[in-house]
């Protein structure tokens, strides 16, 4: 097993938080903001593209729902393309403003003592994609576990994309793929790539949580219900529309690797975290 070596180091300070949050949403960053100062994590706050009343053109220009239908089996409703695009302005600002890597949070995301524990045994960038929240993970059972300082901690590589993008950590270089390898848009924030050739990895227990219970409720939940009934109706079930699609496995929404389906389930394991954050 892996050591990180933390020692006494505390890289907050290095640290930048990026919450991607709606313009009107004062009373979710009321949450999330004085829990990363009360860590000693600085924020900056992304303006979240607003898609309850639709998107731009220049969004829609930007947008492939023909790959939708096919890929996914349905097309992304203006809510879910908007958040894709919210997370996009987060990655930017890391490469705009030449950062080695940053902490990427929606502002309904519950911070943990356990995720500020983390944040101080590792730098920015040290991990191209580090997945601190999910709601299922499958990952190699033979690879070798990274134990996070003097934490119970451990990161573990993922077999492949995991749900969830409410909370992670990206370098980079994994900004740059991922804004380049998503673009037409097609596929949802978690995850709009095959994250695979970035070696992604989790953090095993997950350290963060959304706000579900007594919480505000997701802006986008009731629109994606609604854009899967629609495309139900039209007879085009997400199983059956992928049946249809091509075989190209680099860019569906999880890709697993290209081998025999028996072996894959041998060399992998699946965790599916209850939803409460102990």
């Amino acid at each position: 097993m892996d050591n990180i070596d933390s020692g006494n180091r505390d890289c907050l300070g290095r640290w930048k938080a990026l919450v991607i949050s709606l313009e009107d949403a004062v009373d979710r960053r009321d949450q999330i903001v004085p829990q990363l100062e009360w860590a000693g994590i600085s924020h900056v706050t992304i303006n979240a593209v607003d898609g309850r009343k639709g998107v731009s053109a220049d969004i829609e220009a930007q947008c492939d729902r023909d790959l939708m239908r096919r890929k996914l089996g349905r097309e992304l409703a203006d809510t879910e393309i908007a958040c894709v695009f919210s997370h996009r302005k987060a990655l930017e600002y890391i490469l705009v403003n030449d950062l080695p890597g940053a902490l990427v949070l929606e502002d309904d995301t519950v911070w943990s003592d356990e995720a500020t524990s983390l944040l101080k045994s590792i730098n920015p960038g040290e991990f191209d994609f580090l997945q601190l929240d999910y709601g299922w993970a499958e990952f190699w059972r033979f690879s070798a576990n990274k134990k996070i300082g003097d934490t119970d901690l451990l990161v573990r590589r993922l077999s492949r994309n995991a749900g969830l993008a409410n909370s992670y950590l990206v370098s980079n270089r994994a900004a740059k793929h991922i804004l380049s390898a998503s673009h037409p848009v097609f596929l949802p924030a978690d995850w709009p790539c095959d994250l695979r050739p970035l070696r992604p990895y989790a953090v095993v227990p997950r350290v963060c949580a959304q706000a579900l219970a007594g919480g505000t409720p997701s802006y986008i939940s009731k629109s994606r219900t609604e854009a899967k009934i629609k495309q139900k109706k039209r007879g085009r079930s997400g199983l059956f529309m992928r049946m249809l699609a091509p075989a190209n496995k680099n860019i569906t929404r999880n890709p697993p690797p290209p081998i025999p389906l028996f072996l894959y389930r041998f060399l992998t394991y699946r965790i599916q975290p209850n939803r409460e954050l102990n």
